[in-house]
């Protein structure tokens, strides 16, 4: 998203910006929040919502690690595994994954704990273990052959990403201003952005 809004703020000189990134949801009104970027099936809230695309989630490693210790085939092979955790996406305990109708319940050991998503890349990037993060943030990385990606048929289907702002009568011209530049920009990136990036096997 930062890419997008550097894009913004200068083809709109005039409008300042303040980004928030926050892992729970905010009250727009409460919060004085123009508009908001959310991940997920969103509630019935009143709010107005523009979906711009869908993100999957992604299991990956370095090839560094994995040339070490193996490429795990199956969820179950985890378990023997280093991995690096994000709470709010995967238990420290237990990692889930999913394939059609059966799903998978596997005992993990947290070597590292992340308070975000950025830091379990960086651990994976740097040899810790595997992690589980959203396709677009690790992209770059899977791209480059930093990271690859593991157990693509066992992920759970992807979630919707939509903007959401309150339905006020009047919108103001700066709000239609970065929907109108942002959303297209925005769904074109994550269009580029498939859950099934193809992996690159570890040299040997």
């Amino acid at each position: 998203m930062q890419p997008i809004l550097a894009e913004f703020l200068a083809a709109f000189p005039e409008v300042d910006v303040q980004l928030i990134l926050q892992d729970r949801t905010l009250n727009l009104l409460d919060e004085n929040i123009d508009v908001a970027l959310r991940v997920g099936d969103l509630a019935d809230s009143g709010l107005i919502a523009v979906r711009v695309g869908e993100i999957h989630r992604v299991a990956c490693a370095s090839p560094s690690y994995l040339k070490l210790r193996g490429t795990p085939k199956a969820p179950d092979d985890v378990s023997a595994h280093n991995c690096i955790s994000y709470p709010p996406l995967q238990s420290p305990g237990t990692w889930r994954f999913k394939r059609g109708q059966t799903e998978y319940a596997v005992p993990v050991r947290s070597r590292f704990i992340a308070s975000n998503l950025e830091s379990a890349i960086d651990a994976a990037r740097a040899g810790i273990g595997i992690t589980v993060v959203f396709s677009y943030l690790a992209s770059d990385a899977l791209r480059s052959g930093e990271l690859v990606a593991l157990l693509q048929d066992f992920q759970p289907p992807p979630q919707p990403v939509s903007f959401v702002y309150s339905p006020n009568r009047f919108m103001p011209a700066k709000l239609r201003a970065f929907l109108d530049f942002a959303g297209p920009r925005l769904r074109a990136r994550l269009a580029d952005m498939p859950g099934n990036v193809a992996p690159r096997r570890p040299r040997t």
